[in-house]
């Protein structure tokens, strides 16, 4: 390709098949030749390819095993590469004998990742279960995740239950705010995960905390129109009906704008909440 005219230091393609062939001579001219630019790119894009190359057996009449990682960590190393994006390609392809490994050798299991998320949070959002797993037992910090306050409870809370479920035992705090102003209950509500919100409610989660726009968990619940359990549990839980967002609506005035069932209007409305309903659901 190069004697054609084609520019490969620029062609995250040819660097991904370089990775799935495990070709020696192509791995070394990389890690040889470092161009500020894409390297980091082409870096990541032929450890694309060596990890799919585990996945493909089609594609691996040598599989390339440790000693190839342990190439590129070397390489890594001497010529200032970065060590932790490493890591971070294994965590995306869920690999955890890699991420294992890699953390023996010394990746920083708190590294920001481009985006200044931490690979926690990136594990979580990306479902990556076993390199979640291979963090926590690490010491991997579970209360952060973004520079902008992000955290990986957060990315959780959309339903991931065993992933919530751990970090909650590992000490993540139910009541900090994401960089939308959303708490952990916010996006639990949101996203109409009653077990999750159930958690949060009986370990003292603010119901009422304002969110984005002054919304509280129960606008947020009636805004997506979520089953009537969500907004049950909040309201049981102390969650006020009255309460106006910054454009003075209530969670009722959200539910009937954006056509919410006449069960959850009937448990919202101000002018006369059906309490036997709210404890009715509760309870199941």
């Amino acid at each position: 390709l190069e004697e054609r005219g084609m520019d490969c230091r620029r062609n995250l393609g040819f660097w991904f098949l370089a990775g799935l062939a495990h070709q020696n001579v192509l791995l070394n001219k990389l890690l040889k030749k470092v161009y500020y630019d894409q390297g980091y790119q082409c870096l990541n894009m032929v450890l694309f390819g060596i990890i799919m190359g585990n996945y493909v057996k089609e594609f691996t009449p040598q599989k390339p095993g440790f000693a190839w990682w342990g190439k590129v960590i070397q390489e890594a190393q001497k010529n200032d590469l970065p060590f932790n994006d490493l890591l971070c390609v294994a965590v995306r392809r869920d690999q955890d004998k890699i991420g294992e490994w890699l953390i023996t050798k010394g990746a920083d299991i708190n590294a920001e990742y481009q985006i200044d998320r931490s690979l926690l949070m990136l594990a979580v959002e990306w479902n990556s279960s076993k390199m979640f797993d291979i963090l926590i037992e690490a010491g991997a910090n579970v209360n952060f995740g973004s520079i902008y306050g992000d955290r990986p409870l957060h990315a959780a809370s959309v339903g991931k239950i065993e992933m919530f479920k751990t970090l909650i035992s590992k000490g993540a705090d139910i009541s900090v705010s994401d960089s939308s102003y959303m708490t952990p209950l916010h996006i639990a509500a949101m996203n109409g995960s009653l077990e999750i919100a159930d958690i949060l409610i009986t370990k003292n989660a603010d119901v009422n905390a304002p969110g984005p726009m002054l919304q509280t968990p129960l606008h947020c619940a009636a805004e997506y129109g979520f089953p009537i359990e969500v907004c049950a549990a909040l309201i049981k839980a102390g969650a006020d009906i009255h309460t106006k967002d910054e454009n003075g609506r209530t969670p009722f005035d959200i539910a009937s704008e954006f056509g919410a069932s006449s069960e959850v209007l009937d448990i919202l409305n101000p002018q006369g909440a059906n309490h036997s309903v709210i404890s009715e659901q509760s309870e199941q």
